[in-house]
């Protein structure tokens, strides 16, 4: 320590986070394993809930040119051969293109939602960290503070100011750590949140993209209007069937 700085007699040394871990007791280790479990899952969500992964542009690309040639069997299959989001959302729709386009704009609606809620599973262990361990920390502060006033209660001789302070601070430790765990968890479920509705709007516009070019589907009505029935001709020129010849009043059944 440089002569000009000298440390302040009985200053407390600082001590680290690992430190303020260890004097949580079992509190700070149900925290220690919520950090752990909090930084894999916000780690694993930010690398595998991108948009190149959800919306694979090659695979945008290579739907719009089948999509446009109307090469729909085509596409289905390839949108089925895909494991992202956005290939079973035009799965779903490929599956489907013959019901006209109000139909699918139903089932768009539908997998979207579904899509979405799929997606929201990782924030909400974000949500719950960020509930739980503020309350965890809490627990055991109070728990710390009925512990040192239950000490302080049974001694025949009043606690110095100190002692009672270095108890109170090993109890407040347990809230500084859930505040700790919470307040990342709270930033990475926003974040998170956002993301999600971000690729979720992305795709349903992608989607809404390529129904533009869907092929439209011939009514029921008319394709029946354009086939033949038994018996008749729909061309204006062809002969018509010649009538059943009438029945002779003169003649009996008997």
């Amino acid at each position: 320590t440089p002569a000009g700085n000298p440390v302040p007699a009985g200053e407390p040394p600082v001590q680290s986070l690992l430190e303020m871990f260890s004097h949580g007791g079992w509190i700070g280790v149900v925290l220690v394993i919520f950090s752990l479990v909090n930084v894999t899952v916000i780690v694993e969500f930010f690398l595998n809930i991108r948009e190149s992964r959800i919306i694979p542009p090659v695979l945008v690309q290579r739907l719009e040119e089948l999509i446009k040639e109307k090469r729909m069997k085509e596409a289905y299959q390839v949108a089925g051969s895909q494991s992202s989001e956005f290939a079973r959302l035009m799965a779903a729709l490929l599956a489907r293109y013959q019901r006209g386009h109000e139909r699918l704009l139903e089932v768009l609606d539908r997998e979207v939602e579904g899509i979405a809620t799929r997606l929201n599973r990782r924030p909400t262990y974000f949500a719950m960290m960020a509930a739980a361990a503020p309350l965890m920390g809490l627990f055991g502060t109070v728990s710390g503070m009925i512990n040192e006033f239950r000490v302080i209660a049974a001694s025949d001789i009043a606690p110095k100011p100190s002692q009672m302070a270095a108890g109170i601070s090993e109890a407040l430790v347990a809230t500084y750590l859930g505040l700790v765990v919470a307040i990342p968890a709270a930033i990475a479920y926003t974040f998170a949140r956002n993301r999600v509705h971000h690729l979720v709007q992305r795709m349903t516009y992608m989607a809404e993209m390529h129904l533009e070019h869907f092929p439209v589907p011939v009514p029921a009505s008319h394709a029946a209007a354009a086939s033949p029935a038994s018996g008749t001709s729909s061309h204006p020129g062809a002969p018509s069937r010649p009538a059943a010849p009438p029945r002779n009043p003169g003649t009996s059944a008997g």
